[in-house]
């Protein structure tokens, strides 16, 4: 909820006041509910508060933010997961992250730069309340698979990684066809690099 939202709020906890035989609700009290159960989305909150006026028993006592919090977890819609095209999004914000990671050379699971990579990117586009963690696995696979989105495309290893390994072997191969091959490799390397990066060289 935003500030915007405290008349609305307020209006539907003096409803529920009323159920609980209070005929005056304190505008510091309102305040105090507000700001502990704004992280809250509007619509549920409403929903739960509204029900709850509705259907309990009057003189009931008056609940708890952690009381009116819970019915709103009890009644709040299941994730329904990430589109397509929202989890390319995510994908585009987590992967740069993780190369980056993976670049440092850091010992230690990816993991942990992953979770936070994630929900942060989540965060970003509004969709904390919509990923389920199969999303979150596929997003952690599809890193593990180097972009691909089945183990059948999945490339052995980039072409970054490839590119490192040769410039370790290159130099302990002798003359022959090991040396004629790899150098072929690494010439098409450098080929599919200029024709990604067509700008570069000048």
């Amino acid at each position: 909820m935003t500030d915007a939202d405290l008349q609305a709020f307020s209006r539907a906890l003096f409803e529920i006041a009323v159920v609980c035989g209070r005929h005056k609700l304190e505008d510091d009290v309102a305040a105090v509910y507000f700001r502990q159960l704004s992280d809250l989305p509007r619509e549920p909150l409403l929903r739960a508060m509204a029900n709850f006026a509705k259907t309990a028993e009057t003189g009931r006592r008056f609940p708890s933010p952690r009381e009116i919090r819970e019915w709103v977890s009890s009644t709040q819609t299941q994730p329904h997961g990430l589109t397509d095209d929202e989890k390319t999004a995510v994908w585009l914000r987590v992967n740069p992250a993780m190369n980056a990671w993976e670049r440092s050379g850091k010992p230690g699971s990816a993991w942990p730069t992953f979770e936070v990579t994630w929900h942060g990117a989540l965060a970003d586009l509004g969709l904390l309340r919509a990923a389920k963690p199969q999303d979150r696995q596929d997003c952690w696979q599809r890193w593990l698979w180097h972009g691909a989105v089945n183990a059948e495309e999945a490339p052995i290893a980039t072409r970054e990684q490839v590119e490192a390994i040769l410039r370790d072997v290159m130099p302990r191969t002798r003359p022959g066809p090991f040396r004629t091959a790899i150098t072929e490799i690494a010439d098409r390397i450098a080929e599919a690099r200029r024709d990604r990066d067509p700008g570069e060289d000048g």
